[in-house]
């Protein structure tokens, strides 16, 4: 009790989160993530998708935050229409919800397989 008080204390944004997922996730993430901006992706991942404890043990250890934010861009803002096509061939597409990948998978091996 006395580290979730100390994590979320000065964060009032997460407090209604952190009501709404069990207490071993928070126990997880706690533990797991030092930074209040990837806290609040997982626990808001873990409501969004009902993620289990070991689901979500998974997505930590995979780095679904930090892939996450390597999706994200300014190629829109920052490039031509010509070079903006070339730096997304290079970047891999974002990861959606960060549990999809069970899904993508298996239509990538759908569309092989055919």
């Amino acid at each position: 009790m006395k580290l979730f008080h100390e994590t979320y204390a000065g964060i009032p944004k997460l407090a209604p989160l952190v009501r709404e997922i069990a207490w071993s996730h928070n126990i997880n993430i706690m533990e797991r993530c030092k930074d209040p901006l990837e806290r609040e992706f997982y626990i808001r991942m873990t409501r969004k998708f009902g993620w289990s404890k070991n689901v979500l043990i998974h997505q930590i250890e995979n780095q679904s935050y930090e892939k996450s934010l390597t999706g994200q861009t300014n190629f829109d803002q920052a490039l031509t229409p010509e070079l903006r096509a070339q730096a997304k061939l290079v970047v891999p597409p974002p990861v959606e919800g960060a549990g999809s990948h069970r899904t993508q998978n298996r239509q990538v091996y759908t569309r092989v397989r055919r």
